[in-house]
């Protein structure tokens, strides 16, 4: 599409010096983008100006400073990769409900809340700026009249321009303007628009219903700019009283409605447009059905950069296999050898190339919105609906309530070594920052949000993280903290937001701390134990080939964790703390196996297994049938110790040998623990927490096998007050294991303990048999959560992280709903502030009330 301006400037790109561009006219450029300006708390577009003007007086000489504001078309508009790199967030119109104790008002908040995850669970945030305007500020060095003859600016001079933009920076920072410099590739995008202020948006006024279908099949499209200043003038603007310089910063003055935005005299109203991909002919004729609102229809739509994964794969098609690559790397590093040194270089050359061919653009939502008069909006919003059904779209009105967070659009500053297994590298996919709307619930196709990191002096930045399936950095993960420190808010908010996101959460609640929340999401609470005992044994049916590669993991990891109850039951009755010895272990093994055989389940086949089919007195049988003859003093030793625990009418027969049914089908199932199941032997504790462990994690694998949609709802299994399971090196084995290998069944664990040291006690108990730090709890888990707690505890999590010990004092002094994120792995740590929406902060309180109701019909069932 030509541009119509007769005077269009060329600008012409000769080299890059980091995010420098260096012009053929020997011009040193960067272009810094100013983030959003609210105006709020009473300040004036008068004291804006003025701070402005304060700034500019004093900015270093010989450099040439220009502000272009460039909002969006007038017309069916458009987004850039710049924004493309953002995501949208949205949150729904509620009261304090809660608080005033309106009951039913707050069930239909969380209908509503739970229906927004039904129209594609992304809503749009009309951003203010990636829909109205952004601002840009474009600084230029000329290369001195002595070096005219050279081609190239100094280091030196390099480094001055660098020197002199941190001063700009700081000192619109000091006033109160935020500002970051683009990097190369996006300054590239607007470099044309920055050199071609005046250029008009006139040549798209007559942009036809075909371009539009363009523009909605493949996100591409021309971003026009107008209103560019120079220092002189805005020097003459500011003078004047009778023009404002609020009109070029954006956004402006937003206010807020009941269900729209409001830009000064005109409001927003938008609609989300349902399963658009095939609306896409009927949105091409909306543009002529809808000829009154031409110059003031907004497209606007979701897009996010490629996973890291995708553009290898691509990489490899195009025959640059990253295998491939590192081996003649490793080649390469002999200097002599070269043909190797060429090999290489040829295949970097293809790989960059087709890396430049990706589409690094893709389109996953997509919503219409109009500009109409603010005072005629009651009357414009049935019109403008009546319009889009007569286009024959389908299509649901957002709904907002406050616009509270204005924030960068850059994405997160990541620092980290690439390992070589490619599952523990992060990348700008695995964590992105978002532009969200504060409140009761926040959506974000790149991933779930998490909370606020602070970017600047008073500036936060909404933080969400993308887990995938595989061993991913961003899989599962541990929060520590003690009470109050607010951890257990963080964990009841990220359970409303997965299954408002249709996720299912399963969590072993042994506190009972989650049943208001879960009746009112519409969730189940059950006693996994029952009110006499439990089967120790748990094998679900997986009815998955046994000797694909899916059957031998899912194989191999339930016959261990349930050998390793079987071990750990035998070590309590055995009355020792010790580790098993070899030749007890062997029997346990083979009375297990062949007891399963007895039953026809066969240990190779999980086919034929069944969730009740085995009891601990089936393998007290075998034991006497059939193991006798084998050593039969320690057999005959064994049997007696086992003999309370697996023959009828022993003491403890029903305790562990008790079979459980129950119904985990809900979205959200918290599991309790019957008081029966807690002991002053902790091993019995943790036997309970390991069983109900088992249960809900064969349930989710169950699911995910018979899933027939293509990509299966992802689970949550949380596990609060974790350190009352991990208290043998067999049950600490399990979770590893689980941790290593659930993820790649979109199954993620959450572990939540009280202090470090707890977590660091684990490891304590495994380093004895696995010298690998891979192996141990500490070792396994690809993010930490790190609440307040006491310094030596946090002291004992900094070493374990490899934090500064000073960080230990900052963690010590966190406020409550304060955290540091920290993966390990990849070296990144961020600071993170999760507020709870005021609406669900009543549901995210223990309950005192219904813990005492539990512990009550507990002990009646006793």
């Amino acid at each position: 599409m030509e541009l119509a301006s007769p005077t269009e400037q060329l600008v012409e790109v000769a080299d890059l010096h980091g995010d420098f561009l260096q012009t053929r006219d020997k011009k040193l450029v960067a272009i810094l983008e100013m983030h959003p300006v609210m105006l709020a708390n009473g300040s004036t577009p008068e004291g804006m100006n003025g701070a402005f003007a304060d700034v500019i007086q004093v900015l270093p000489a010989g450099i040439d400073m220009q502000i272009t504001s460039m909002p969006v078309p007038p017309q069916l508009g458009s987004i850039t990769e710049r924004y493309a790199r953002a995501a949208h967030s949205w949150r729904t119109q509620e009261g304090d409900l809660l608080a005033a104790g309106q009951e039913e008002a707050a069930q239909a908040a969380i209908e509503r809340y739970r229906a927004a995850a039904g129209i594609g669970g992304m809503i749009l945030d009309v951003g203010g700026r990636a829909n109205y305007r952004a601002t840009l500020i474009t600084l230029t060095l000329d290369l001195p009249f002595d070096q005219q003859n050279s081609e190239q600016f100094s280091r030196q001079q390099l480094g001055e321009f660098e020197a002199d933009i941190r001063q700009i920076t700081t000192l619109f920072g000091e006033s109160g303007f935020q500002l970051s410099q683009l990097p190369a590739e996006v300054a590239l995008h607007y470099l044309w628009h920055c050199y071609n202020p005046d250029s008009n948006v006139e040549a798209v006024a007559d942009q036809t219903s075909e371009r539009f279908l363009d523009i909605a099949q493949h996100g591409k499209t021309d971003l026009q700019a107008h209103a560019g200043l120079s220092v002189e003038q805005i020097t003459r603007t500011l003078n004047n009283p009778t023009k404002e310089l609020a009109g070029l910063l954006a956004p402006t003055v937003v206010e807020e409605g009941e269900r729209n935005l409001q830009f000064h005299k005109k409001s927003m109203l938008l609609y989300f447009i349902v399963d658009y991909r095939h609306q896409l002919p009927r949105l091409a004729d909306l543009q002529g059905r809808g000829r009154e609102y031409a110059n003031n229809l907004f497209l606007s739509y979701y897009l996010h950069v490629p996973p890291a994964d995708e553009i290898a794969e691509m990489t490899n098609r195009a025959g640059t296999g990253l295998k491939t690559m590192e081996t003649l790397r490793s080649k390469w590093s002999d200097k002599r050898n070269y043909r190797a040194e060429n090999e290489y270089g040829a295949l970097e050359a293809a790989r960059a190339g087709a890396e430049t061919k990706y589409d690094v653009m893709r389109m996953v939502g997509l919503y219409v919105g109009v500009l109409v008069d603010t005072d005629a909006i009651e009357e414009e919003e049935p019109k403008f609906e009546a319009v889009l059904r007569a286009a024959g779209l389908t299509f649901v009105p957002a709904q907002w309530n406050a616009m509270k967070v204005w924030k960068s659009l850059h994405p997160l500053g990541q620092r980290h070594h690439k390992f070589e297994d490619d599952d523990r590298n992060v990348y700008s996919a695995n964590l992105g920052n978002l532009n969200p709307l504060s409140g009761v619930t926040l959506f974000d196709p790149q991933g779930e949000f998490l909370g606020f990191s602070p970017v600047g002096r008073g500036v936060w930045s909404p933080v969400a993280v993308q887990r995938k399936r595989g061993t991913s950095i961003a899989s599962s993960d541990a929060l520590v903290g003690r009470p109050g420190s607010g951890k257990s808010f963080a964990l009841k908010q990220w359970i409303t937001d997965w299954v408002v996101r249709g996720h299912r959460v399963f969590a072993l609640d042994p506190k009972t701390e989650l049943g208001p929340l879960g009746k009112r999401l519409g969730g189940t609470t059950v006693d996994a134990l029952g009110a006499t005992g439990f089967n120790i044994f748990r094998f679900a049916n997986f009815p998955v080939d046994p000797n694909s590669k899916m059957g031998m993991a899912l194989r191999e990891m339930v016959l261990e964790d349930n050998l390793n109850a079987l071990e750990t039951l035998y070590l309590i009755a055995k009355g020792v703390n010790s580790t098993l010895g070899g030749d007890e272990r062997s029997i346990l093994i083979d009375a297990m196996t062949m007891a399963m055989n007895d039953k026809d389940m066969h240990p190779e086949d999980t086919r034929t297994w069944k969730p009740n089919g085995l009891l601990l007195a089936d393998v007290y049988e075998v034991m006497a049938r059939s193991l006798l003859h084998e050593d039969p003093m320690l057999v005959a030793n064994m049997q007696k110790i086992l003999k309370p625990y697996a023959v009828p009418g022993g003491l403890y027969f029903k305790k562990y040998n008790t079979p459980v049914e129950m119904d985990l089908d809900s979205e959200l199932v918290a599991i309790t623990f019957g008081l029966s199941q807690f002991s002053s032997d902790r091993r019995k504790t943790a036997l309970a927490y390991h069983f109900a462990l088992r249960l809900t994690m064969q349930q989710a694998l169950r699911s995910f096998i018979l899933s027939e949609e293509e990509h299966p709802r992802p689970f949550h299994i949380v596990i609060d007050e974790a350190s009352q399971m991990l208290v043998t090196a067999s049950l600490i084995s399990s979770v590893v294991r689980m941790l290593s290998i659930l993820p790649a069944y979109d199954i993620f664990v959450h572990l939540a303990f009280q202090d470090f040291k707890a977590l660091m006690r684990t490891d304590s108990i495994t380093i004895g048999e696995e010298s690998d730090s891979l192996n141990t709890l500490v070792g396994t888990i690809p993010a930490f959560w790190l609440f307040n707690q006491q310094y030596e505890s946090a002291l004992v999590g900094c070493q374990a992280l490899n934090l500064e010990a000073e960080e230990a004092n900052q963690i010590k002094k966190l406020s409550v709903g304060s955290c540091l994120l920290v993966f390990p792995q990849a070296d990144i740590r961020l600071r993170i502030q999760i507020e709870s929406p005021a609406e669900m902060q009543g549901l995210y309180e223990t309950d005192a009330t219904s813990m005492k109701t539990m512990l009550q019909e507990a002990m009646v069932d006793k």
